[in-house]
């Protein structure tokens, strides 16, 4: 017989979270509910509720499709209940308390568009896991990502933040790359020594570095452009350096960047070979760092 306590413990988890674990965010919040499409099958609308301070689901077009956390994980794993006890005391989301649990928004029929929510650092679930696909750990990406929230007609859509020097984001998850507020650079570390300066692309590429050469913070003054078009952006802070050091993707856009610095007169040392690691190494170093550090970048910076 399974102990109460371990029972207990498992409905206690948060089914929020738990499914946010597998890639279900709600698309709408009513009072103390949360509306999803259902996880359980093919969905044409949204139909699976969760009602937060009870912590119970409910999928209103299959009647069997209801109960606790215990019995979501039966019916989304295929597992008998001392299985999904098991799996739920070890969900990360039980003891890792970095990982605060979900608060559901004030309650709304509807949110107000472009309405707009931004914390530090990032800890939804969700976003964790794609930090971290990303060959990033969570250690290092709190050090400088928010997590940003905006709405647009019935939806929630949440992203990782990297703000840059006027207040504004550029925002990633797994399915878009858009800016928030003023579009400019950001500057890091910006030190007194004015011998060499690192110039990224995009913030992957800067948090990837940083994951390779296991450090929290750059040794030299940097600039994520946060996009190519930025780089005028950048002329004002460039010129202070005797040398820049390019860590360019391998494109059209990366080469006509270089070739500007260049005729303006910059010292720029292409890095688009290796982005400060090996040369044999490939040019996008978060498709790098993916593949490579996926099993070990969690415990990178971990003491």
């Amino acid at each position: 017989m399974i102990d109460p306590k371990k029972v207990a413990q498992a409905e206690a988890v948060s089914i929020v979270d738990y499914l946010a674990s597998k890639g279900s965010e709600p698309v709408k919040c009513v009072g103390k509910e949360l509306l999803y499409y259902s996880p359980l099958r093919d969905k044409n609308k949204p139909s699976f509720w969760v009602n937060v301070e009870k912590n119970k689901f409910k999928d209103y077009t299959v009647e069997e499709h209801r109960g606790n956390s215990i019995n979501l994980v039966q019916l989304m794993e295929g597992c008998n209940f001392p299985t999904a006890v098991a799996k739920l005391l070890t969900f990360s989301g039980q003891s890792d308390t970095s990982r605060l649990p979900y608060v559901a928004p004030a309650a709304v029929k509807r949110p107000l568009e472009q309405k707009t929510h931004i914390q530090f650092p990032f800890v939804r679930p969700i976003l964790i896991q794609y930090v971290e696909e990303r060959g990033i750990s969570y250690q290092l990406g709190k050090r400088y990502l928010h997590e940003v929230m905006t709405t647009a007609s019935d939806r929630y859509y949440y992203y990782v933040g990297f703000k840059n020097d006027l207040g504004g984001f550029a925002l990633r998850n797994r399915s878009f790359k858009r800016c928030f507020g003023n579009q400019t650079i950001t500057t890091i570390n910006d030190n007194q020594t004015r011998e060499s300066v690192m110039l990224f692309e995009g913030f992957f590429d800067f948090l990837s570095y940083l994951t390779y050469h296991r450090i929290e913070t750059p040794q030299y003054p940097t600039i994520v452009l946060n996009s190519i078009s930025n780089l005028a952006k950048a002329y004002p802070f460039l010129v202070q350096f005797n040398e820049i050091h390019y860590y360019r993707d391998r494109d059209k856009q990366g080469e006509d960047s270089l070739a500007r610095m260049r005729k303006n007169g910059l010292l720029v040392r292409d890095f688009a070979e290796r982005k400060g690691f090996e040369p044999s190494m490939p040019c996008d170093i978060p498709a790098f760092q993916a593949s490579q550090f996926n099993h070990s970048c969690t415990s990178l910076f971990v003491s």
